[in-house]
C-alpha cells in the first residue's frame, strides 16, 4: 500500500514532468524503443528509436499536463477487485471514462506486472488519453511506487539508481497499453500482457465511480504553497478528486414486491452486477448492487452466520 497522500499528487505529477523532460529519461526511452517495446501505431518498430522515444515522452508530458487527477482509496480498490471478477461484457466507449485525460493513483495496487525475473510489482497509477492520430484508441501508461520498485530495479539494473534519480511514481516501460473503443479486452504491447487482469479492474473502477449511492467523490484542495509552486512551474494547480467507498447504512427488507409477505428469517444478498439501460446513450451498462441483508431486523439470520455490517 502506498503512503502517497491525495494532496501530494500535483507535486508528484510536476516531478514526473520535470524528470521526463531530462536527459536520463531520454536515455531510458531510447533504450525501450530500441528493444521494440513500442511496436504499435503510430510508432512501429521501423521508426528510429530516438524519434519513437522522443515522441512518446512528449506525448506523456502533454497527457500529464492535461490530466484530471484522481486518488482511489484502498477500500474502493478492494471493491473494484471483488467486482471485476464478475463484470459483464460491454463495449468500452469514451463516455465510460471518468475524464478524457486522467492520472489515477491507487492507494493499493489495482493489478501487478511481472519483470524479467518473475518479480511481481504492483501498478500504483494509470494515465490515459486518446492515442495521437488514432482518436478511436485509448493509450494508457502505468506507474509503479518507487518505494516498492527501487529495491527490485537496483538489483536487476543497478546503474539505473531508481531510488535517487527517478520520481515518486516510476514509469513502467513495456507496460503501456492500447485499448480501442468498442473492444472488451484491450491489448498490451510487448511481452508483459497483463491486460487480462488490468482491463476488467479499470472497467469496474470507472463504472463504480459513476454510482453516487455507492461512491463518494470529493475534491482535495491544495495548500497555498503548493498552488504557488505549481503556478511558477507553469502547471495548473488542479484539485485532486478523492474516490472513496461510501459506507451504506444497514437496512431491513426493502423489496417492495414482497411487502405483503411475512418473512421469519434474514438472508444475505451477495454483491452482483445488473445491466441497466441508459436511454440518452442507447446502451446497457453494468451497475453494481452492493451486498446487503434482507428480511426483518429482529429475525434470525439463515445459517446462523455472523454478519459484519459497514456503518457510517
Amino acid at each position: 500500500m502506498t503512503d502517497i497522500r491525495p494532496a501530494e499528487l500535483p507535486d508528484i505529477r510536476a516531478e514526473i514532468i520535470t524528470w521526463l523532460d531530462g536527459a536520463r529519461a531520454a536515455e531510458l526511452w531510447y533504450r525501450a524503443a530500441a528493444t521494440g517495446h513500442y511496436d504499435w501505431p503510430p510508432l512501429r518498430s521501423s521508426t528510429a528509436p530516438s524519434v519513437a522515444g522522443s515522441t512518446l515522452r512528449a506525448t506523456e508530458i502533454r497527457r500529464l499536463r492535461e490530466a484530471v487527477l484522481f486518488y482511489v482509496a484502498a477500500d474502493m480498490v478492494e471493491l473494484t477487485d471483488a467486482a471485476a471478477g464478475s463484470i459483464p461484457d460491454f463495449q468500452l466507449a469514451s463516455e465510460d471514462l471518468p475524464s478524457e485525460v486522467g492520472l489515477m493513483v491507487f492507494q493499493r495496487p489495482i493489478a501487478s506486472i511481472s519483470l524479467d525475473d518473475d518479480t511481481q510489482l504492483g501498478i500504483a497509477a494509470v494515465c490515459w488519453a486518446r492515442m495521437p492520430g488514432h482518436n478511436a484508441v485509448l493509450l494508457g501508461s502505468t506507474y509503479l511506487d518507487r518505494v516498492e520498485a527501487a529495491p527490485v530495479f537496483d538489483r536487476i539494473a543497478p546503474n539505473r539508481q531508481t531510488a535517487t534519480t527517478e520520481p515518486r511514481l516510476v514509469y513502467a516501460h513495456g507496460a503501456e497499453f492500447t485499448w480501442p473503443f468498442g473492444d472488451n479486452e484491450g491489448t498490451a504491447s510487448g511481452p508483459l500482457n497483463f491486460m487480462t487482469t488490468l482491463a476488467p479492474r479499470l472497467r469496474a473502477a470507472w463504472l463504480l465511480m459513476r454510482q453516487k449511492p455507492l461512491v463518494d467523490t470529493s475534491e482535495v484542495q491544495l495548500p497555498r504553497s503548493t498552488r504557488r509552486r505549481l503556478l511558477r512551474d507553469g502547471l495548473e494547480p488542479r484539485a485532486v478528486r478523492l474516490v472513496e467507498l461510501r459506507r451504506p447504512r444497514a437496512t431491513g427488507n426493502t423489496d417492495e414486491s414482497a411487502t405483503a409477505r411475512e418473512y421469519h428469517h434474514r438472508w444475505i444478498v451477495r454483491g452482483h452486477w445488473r445491466q441497466q439501460w441508459y436511454p440518452t446513450r442507447q446502451v446497457h451498462r453494468p451497475v453494481w448492487i452492493a451486498p446487503h441483508v434482507k428480511g426483518p431486523d429482529d429475525a434470525p439470520l439463515l445459517g446462523g452466520e455472523k454478519v459484519n455490517v459497514w456503518k457510517r
